[in-house]
């Protein structure tokens, strides 16, 4: 998600930015945009936006989307289960 309409691609993203997402550098959503950058900016460019982005909880981040405060919220899904059930843990009888 952005917030800002002047964004089109990762070359139109500034020092006054910020990017939030769970975990900088070590997040699937932080891999994923080094892997944008390198594509992007070439190679070696992998940690490009690596000085905008910040560590935030996906409830903290969309309060901050929501309020204008942040530009970019990288998301992930709410359920990851494929059947839409919830697993009994192995322990169960």
């Amino acid at each position: 998600m952005v917030r800002d309409d002047s964004i089109k691609s990762l070359k139109d993203f500034t020092e006054q930015h910020r990017i939030a997402m769970p975990a900088v550098r070590v997040s699937n959503q932080a891999i994923l945009l080094q892997m944008a950058c390198e594509k992007e900016f070439g190679v070696g460019n992998h940690s490009k936006l690596d000085t905008i982005t910040i560590t935030m909880a996906h409830p903290d981040a969309t309060i901050a989307m929501i309020s204008g405060s942040k530009d970019v919220l990288p998301t992930s899904p709410p359920c990851r289960s494929r059947t839409g059930r919830r697993r009994r843990p192995a322990f169960a009888a």
